[in-house]
């Protein structure tokens, strides 16, 4: 996303939802209009804090930052403008209190043990590694010490009927302030155990397949957006590598973001180099405890089904089906994520997108037409196993009040996970 040319003509700012050029920034962060001339441009910018969202129509992305990011964007060429209507919505709707409605790590976890207990025929939780945190033997965020966890999944089957059973993996959370992702994770959950004994669809997903959901693949990450109110908007995970910078914020935080860590095409467009950008891929490919040990789990539920080769198909009988839930854009996205290259199964795959589509009403595109990002879940799925993968990028921002959770969120994506089980 290398922008090859920069545009300079001055360009009026409208009037409609962006201030006035001449009008002065606001204090602290808010939103800011980047416009690009190429899709392949956006990744000059894999070093700011890049919204998922991207308005094709009028061809400009979302930025968070403060005075400093705007004017060294002003600096760099582009043309900029100060989004008021989103920068509205981003501090109107912060939650005052964190716990007041979404989930800490321990209420998650909590509640994941209570569902176990009350179904132990038809669930578990597996144990598959520790976070960055935990194997460091706990690390301090601010003045708040954290021990770290878990890496948990809880998988939901009948085992009491035998196999062999295709998996749908949910993932929620690698980025740790998409806070409705849990939560709607945590929903498909309660459930498939509840109307298990009511529900025909409920019963069937049960009986004849494996469902694996990680409440949080990012716990780590997922604590300190539960420190503050409103919450930080920590974005990558706990890993502090010396950096005393505190605190997180649209600009600058350490940790890596787990999302551009993952080992397939790790390094390639869209990610950044630098430690304490929001898009820092890390030291080296799936060096994270939280990418490496989701990899291992993953592969060890679904064999690979595709050639080594990034124009290899998968074949027609791939079995297993890999869904990440991020924020924001109302989006179902599918692979490649990492250029502009098509998938070898690209009409299957976009089928499938566009099926989910018709129960969630979000916009169905290819991942590199929002922007260039390599090294993410959905790309490694099919590109290491060959298992259809999808982003559903939910709502209209990062934390949104807690009750657009049930009278949206979850009421519009709830029909598209039981067409993915």
């Amino acid at each position: 996303m290398m922008i090859r040319t920069l545009v300079s003509a001055v360009f009026l700012v409208a009037s409609l939802g962006m201030a006035a050029a001449d009008e002065p920034l606001p204090a602290g962060e808010f939103i800011i209009r980047v416009y690009y001339p190429d899709i392949a441009s956006i990744e000059r910018l894999a070093r700011y804090d890049l919204h998922e969202y991207n308005n094709q129509a009028e061809r400009y992305v979302r930025v968070s930052g403060n005075a400093d990011v705007y004017r060294q964007l002003e600096r760099e060429g582009w043309r900029i403008a100060l989004d008021e209507e989103a920068t509205r919505a981003f501090t109107q709707f912060l939650p005052r209190e964190f716990y007041g409605g979404y989930r800490s790590v321990d209420e998650l976890y909590r509640d994941c043990a209570a569902v176990t207990a009350a179904h132990p025929a038809i669930t578990e939780i597996v144990k598959y590694g520790e976070s960055q945190n935990k194997m460091m033997g706990g690390e301090k965020h601010g003045t708040t010490n954290c021990a770290g966890y878990d890496l948990i999944a809880v998988r939901v089957a009948n085992r009491q009927v035998s196999g062999p059973k295709p998996v749908f993996f949910l993932m929620a959370n690698i980025h740790a302030r998409e806070v409705t992702t849990p939560e709607m994770a945590m929903r498909f959950l309660d459930w498939l155990t509840r109307s298990y004994s009511t529900n025909a669809d409920a019963r069937w997903i049960v009986d004849h397949q494996e469902t694996y959901i990680v409440p949080t693949a990012n716990p780590d990450g997922h604590f300190i957006v539960s420190l503050h109110d409103p919450p930080y908007t920590q974005r990558k995970n706990g890993r502090r590598g010396g950096s005393a910078y505190w605190p997180p914020n649209g600009s600058q935080q350490y940790g890596v973001d787990c999302n551009r860590n993952h080992s397939y095409m790790w390094g390639a467009s869209g990610s950044s180099t630098a430690p304490m950008d929001l898009t820092y891929r890390g030291a080296g490919a799936a060096s994270e405890p939280e990418v490496s040990n989701l990899e291992a789990f993953v592969s060890a539920l679904i064999p690979d089904q595709r050639g080594p080769a990034p124009s290899d198909p998968a074949p027609e009988t791939t079995a297993g089906i890999l869904v990440s839930l991020h924020s924001y854009s109302e989006l179902v996205l599918w692979p490649w994520g990492y250029g502009s290259a098509v998938a070898p199964n690209n009409a299957g795959l976009q089928r499938i997108g566009q099926k989910f589509t018709t129960y969630n009403s979000y916009t169905p595109q290819k991942a590199s037409q929002l922007y260039y990002a390599s090294g993410d879940s959905v790309d490694w799925a099919y590109g290491a196993l060959g298992i259809p993968a999808y982003t559903f990028e939910c709502g209209t921002t990062f934390i949104p009040p807690y009750g657009q959770v049930d009278s949206d969120q979850w009421p519009r994506n709830f029909p598209a996970l039981v067409y993915a089980a």
